[in-house]
C-alpha cells in the first residue's frame, strides 16, 4: 500500500530570498542606465521641439499670409513665436541651454522664406553625457529646417 503525500502550494521562505535578491541586483544595474539615459532624452525633445515649432512658424506664415517672427532668448533659456493669432512663449527643459545664437530673431514670410539664415545651437549641461549638442538650422531662401549632432 502506497501513501499519498499531498504537496502544499506555495513557496518557500528560501525561494522568495533568491527572487528578491535577483531582482535587487537587476534594478542596481538599470538605475544608473536610466539615469544617464534622462540628460540624452530631454536634448532630444528640447531638439525635435524647437525643430517642430520652427516648421509651424513657417506653416503659419504660409496659411495666414503674414510675416510670422521667432524670438530667441538665450539668457532666459526660451522662446518666442509672434503671428497673427498672439504670442506662444516656450521654455528650454531643465538642463538644456542655447549655445552660439549670434542672431536671436527669424521671420518668416507669406511665401515660407525665412529673412536670415538661422543657427540656433543647444546642449545639455550634464557632464555625464559625452554627445551633448545639436544644431538646428534654417535656410532664408527655402525656409527649410533641418536637424543635426554637434555644432
Amino acid at each position: 500500500m502506497r501513501k499519498i503525500i499531498k504537496k502544499k502550494d506555495g513557496f518557500t521562505l528560501l525561494e522568495l530570498m533568491i527572487v528578491v535578491s535577483i531582482i535587487t541586483v537587476m534594478a542596481a544595474i538599470a538605475v544608473p542606465n536610466f539615469i544617464n539615459w534622462a540628460p540624452k532624452f530631454r536634448l532630444w525633445s528640447a531638439t525635435d521641439d524647437i525643430t517642430k515649432h520652427l516648421m509651424l512658424a513657417r506653416m503659419s506664415a504660409i496659411s495666414q499670409n503674414r510675416d510670422v517672427v521667432v524670438s530667441f532668448f538665450k539668457n532666459e533659456s526660451k522662446y518666442r513665436i509672434t503671428h497673427k493669432t498672439g504670442v506662444e512663449n516656450y521654455v528650454l527643459p531643465k538642463g538644456i541651454l542655447f549655445g552660439s545664437l549670434p542672431i536671436t530673431t527669424i521671420t518668416f514670410n507669406p511665401t515660407g522664406q525665412a529673412d536670415v539664415n538661422l543657427m540656433v545651437q543647444i546642449y545639455s549641461d550634464s557632464p555625464k553625457l559625452i554627445d551633448n549638442k545639436r544644431t538646428i538650422s534654417v535656410r532664408a531662401i527655402t525656409g527649410m529646417i533641418n536637424s543635426a549632432e554637434g555644432w
